[in-house]
């Protein structure tokens, strides 16, 4: 028997590795896209090098564990990545029922685009949930027992998060005045439909992006400030590019996105309990909203 799983310890590492090389290679042009430059013949060789490097790392820091520790870790990266692709997918297959049905949504009351938008938003928390339905059970068995404990410890961390945040808008803002594109994009919305936006930031949003860009990315990151800082700039990146007209001012403001999000990563990285985060990106959330609120109809 230890000589199969000493066996299947070689086949597991060789077959994590494969994964790991081809997932760093889909991610290649991602870079040049944020920096809005073409492929060059040096960038292939010093990205290659990166790829290999990264597999090598992987491999030094799972040379030690047990073949029980390596499935362990197995399962978790299956849950994180299957739970990450999930979300993409659906998120980009949003309007193909209407593509299918020939349907032009531009001719849809306001009304039934709301409803079908907050029901395909909870069939997709829906799917990631099953994803990690046994870590949440337990998470919440231990949230009910330690809840006043984790909001007194972490909520300072929230609020240090906060301030880096509006600092940093303070003084990008006297840089150049306006509002990133993703602000203007909500204020939009918010006006149009204040109780979908209230639903969707405020409840699902949350809810959603803390079993990504948290408890997914805390599957596949093992150290702590690599996930800290992964989480928190991808994060904060997913809340900047996500307009065509993005300017270098557009590109600053992935620090004041990006300080609650390595807030809340650091939560769970402590807690190992995904409900702490998710509360304070609801309590966070729900007070931009309000703050929204004010600033539309009484300022």
């Amino acid at each position: 028997m230890k000589t199969d799983n000493k066996e299947m310890r070689v086949y597991i590492l060789i077959f994590c590795s494969i994964v790991l090389y081809a997932i760093i290679l889909t991610l290649k042009n991602i870079p040049l896209v944020l920096m809005g430059v073409d492929e060059v013949p040096i960038y292939n060789i010093i990205y290659q090098v990166f790829a290999i490097g990264s597999v090598g790392l992987f491999l030094l820091s799972w040379k030690n564990k047990s073949y029980e520790q390596l499935t362990e870790q197995v399962k978790k990266y299956i849950a994180g990545l299957g739970a990450i692709i999930v979300y993409f997918l659906l998120s980009e297959l949003q309007l193909l029922p209407f593509q299918l049905l020939d349907i032009d949504i531009t001719k849809i009351p306001l009304y039934l685009k709301i409803i079908y938008l907050l029901c395909y938003e909870a069939i997709l928390i829906g799917i990631i949930i099953l994803i990690h339905l046994k870590k949440l059970k337990r998470d919440f068995i231990l949230l009910k027992k330690n809840h006043n404990i984790y909001f007194k410890k972490y909520l300072k961390y929230w609020l240090i998060a906060l301030f880096i945040m509006y600092i940093s808008n303070f003084i990008i803002f006297e840089i150049q005045s306006g509002l990133p594109t993703n602000e203007e994009i909500i204020r939009q919305q918010f006006q149009i439909s204040p109780i979908y936006i209230f639903i969707s930031a405020v409840m699902f949003a949350p809810i959603l992006e803390e079993l990504i860009f948290r408890q997914s990315f805390r599957n596949l990151f093992q150290n702590k400030w690599l996930f800290i800082i992964i989480s928190g700039l991808v994060f904060g990146g997913m809340h900047v590019f996500n307009s065509d007209n993005l300017t270098m001012i557009d590109l600053l403001y992935i620090i004041p996105y990006s300080a609650p999000g390595m807030a809340f990563a650091y939560m769970l990285y402590k807690t190992d309990n995904i409900f702490v985060s998710m509360g304070f990106h609801m309590l966070h959330n729900g007070i931009m909203v309000a703050l929204q609120f004010l600033t539309i109809y009484f300022l």
